[in-house]
């Protein structure tokens, strides 16, 4: 398992190279963003439904894989869509998304 730091992208060369190697590669990437950053998505009801924060804790707004995240969530998760495309392809890639207010 490994984590990744928030702006990602530096590690796509290692991801990839990692998904080369031959071995058996799992792909998941969980995107966590203060409820107001799902605005304008498929997330933003569900986050904006969430009276208390503190009491009901992060909520995932999406999950499955990276296909469905591009084309559901286009402006949040091109990230996601690259790492796919250099690893373990679209439909491999599972991917979580997750509205919460401490994240910035």
């Amino acid at each position: 398992r490994m984590h990744l730091a928030s702006g990602a992208m530096p590690g796509l060369d290692w991801m990839q190279a990692a998904a080369m190697g031959g071995g058996r590669v799992r792909v998941a990437v969980v995107q966590s963003k203060p409820p107001g950053a799902w605005a304008g998505t498929p997330g933003a009801t569900s986050a904006a439904a969430v009276g208390d924060w503190v009491a009901h804790g992060p909520l995932t707004i999406f999950e499955g894989n990276a296909r469905r995240a591009a084309s559901e969530f286009p402006k949040t998760s091109n990230v996601t869509a690259t790492l796919a495309l250099a690893t373990v392809g679209l439909d491999a890639t599972h991917v979580r998304l997750v509205a919460e207010p401490q994240k910035h």
